[in-house]
C-alpha cells in the first residue's frame, strides 16, 4: 500500500482544496459504561468525485482540512485484532479492488496487527438518498448478547457510496490509586485467553496520571502478553500540516517493561476481573487480574525505562 501522504488523485485534491466555509469540525460520538468513542472531522460537500473512484492502494483522507481522528478511551475489538486507547488519525484504504478499510495509524503498534497500523475491513454500499456531504455517524448494534460489550458500526457515507465497518467497544471498571486513575477493561475470556496462547500483547488497562511526572505523557495503556507486560504511552496523532505530517518516530523513552506471571484457576470467569491494583509513583505499578480460568499477575517498574522496549 502506498503511503498515507501520498496524493489520491482527484478525489483527495477536492477535499485538500474544499473551500473553509466547508470545513466546519463535525463529530461523531458513541459512549458505553462511561467510555466512549469520538470520530472528528471537517465537513466537506459532494463534488464530482466519489469514494468508489478511489485507486487500488491508496488511502483517502476523508473530511477537509484539518485531519480525521478517531478517539477511544476503551478497547475496540475488531474481527482481526484490537484498537487500544488512544487518539488515532483515520483513514480509508482500498487494499484491493473489491476491499476497503478503515485505517488507524500507530493503533496496530504491540498489537501483532501485521503494522503499526490498525485496519478494520468494511463493506461499500449505495446509500439511499444519498448524503450532500460528508457524514460519519456510530450507531448501536441490534443485538447486545454480552452485558459487558457493545457492538457498534461507523458508517462513512460520501454522496451514494457509504462505508460501514463494525466495531465492538469493551465495559469497564475504574480505580483512583497512587495519583492516577486506572480503568481496566472486561475483556471476554475466550477472546482474551487465545491471544494469550498466541503471544499477542493485549490491552488490560490504562493509566492516566492527575498530575504528569515531568516531561512525560499524562496517559499510558498496560499491554500483558503470555510473556511480559509493558506500560506505553497512548498514541496521538501528528499535528504538522493539520495532520497530515509524517508520523513521529517511535521512542521507548517512556516505556515500561515488567512481568506477567500467570497461574492456573478451578473457576472460569466469562470477563477480565481485576482482584487488586497497586499503584507506587516511585516504585512499581501492581495488577492481579483472572481471565477463563487463569490468573495474572502483573508488575511494572516505574522508576526508569529499559532497553529493548522496540516492537
Amino acid at each position: 500500500m502506498k503511503s498515507p501522504l501520498a496524493a489520491t488523485a482527484a478525489l483527495a485534491a477536492l477535499l485538500l482544496l474544499a473551500p473553509a466555509a466547508a470545513a466546519q469540525r463535525m463529530k461523531a460520538e458513541f459512549e458505553w459504561q462511561e467510555h466512549g468513542v469520538v470520530l472528528e472531522y471537517g465537513k466537506v460537500s459532494v463534488g464530482k468525485h466519489s469514494l468508489d473512484e478511489l485507486h487500488v492502494g491508496e488511502t483517502w483522507r476523508f473530511g477537509a482540512n484539518a485531519i480525521t481522528t478517531l478517539r477511544t478511551t476503551a478497547p475496540l475489538i475488531t474481527a482481526d485484532s484490537v484498537v487500544p486507547p488512544g487518539h488515532y488519525r483515520a483513514w480509508i484504504a482500498r487494499p484491493t479492488e473489491e476491499r476497503y478499510e478503515l485505517q488507524l495509524d500507530g493503533a496496530g503498534r504491540w498489537m501483532a496487527a501485521g503494522g503499526d497500523h490498525a485496519t478494520i475491513t468494511g463493506v461499500l454500499t449505495k446509500a439511499a438518498p444519498p448524503s450532500s456531504a460528508l457524514e460519519i455517524v456510530l450507531e448501536p448494534g441490534s443485538e447486545q448478547r454480552d452485558p459487558e460489550l457493545r457492538s457498534l458500526a461507523c458508517k462513512v457515507t460520501f454522496g451514494v457510496p457509504r462505508l460501514t465497518t463494525e466495531l465492538t467497544i469493551v465495559g469497564s471498571g475504574s480505580k483512583k490509586v497512587g495519583g492516577a486513575t486506572i480503568d481496566w477493561f472486561k475483556l471476554p475470556s475466550p477472546w482474551l485467553e487465545e491471544r494469550v496462547e498466541l503471544a499477542k500483547h493485549t490491552p488490560l488497562a490504562s493509566l492516566t496520571w492527575a498530575k504528569a511526572p515531568k516531561d512525560a505523557p499524562q496517559r499510558f495503556n498496560l499491554l500483558v502478553s503470555d510473556r511480559d507486560a509493558r506500560l506505553v504511552p497512548q498514541e496521538t496523532p501528528p499535528t504538522a500540516e493539520d495532520g497530515r505530517g509524517p508520523m513521529a518516530d517511535v521512542t521507548t523513552e517512556h516505556d515500561r517493561v515488567g512481568t506477567a506471571t500467570w497461574s492456573d484457576l478451578p473457576e472460569a470467569v466469562a470477563h477480565l476481573v481485576v482482584d487488586a491494583i497497586e499503584l507506587d509513583p516511585k516504585k512499581a505499578l501492581r495488577l492481579v487480574a483472572r481471565t477463563g480460568k487463569r490468573k495474572v499477575e502483573v508488575v511494572v517498574p516505574l522508576v526508569a525505562a529499559k532497553a529493548g522496549g522496540g516492537k
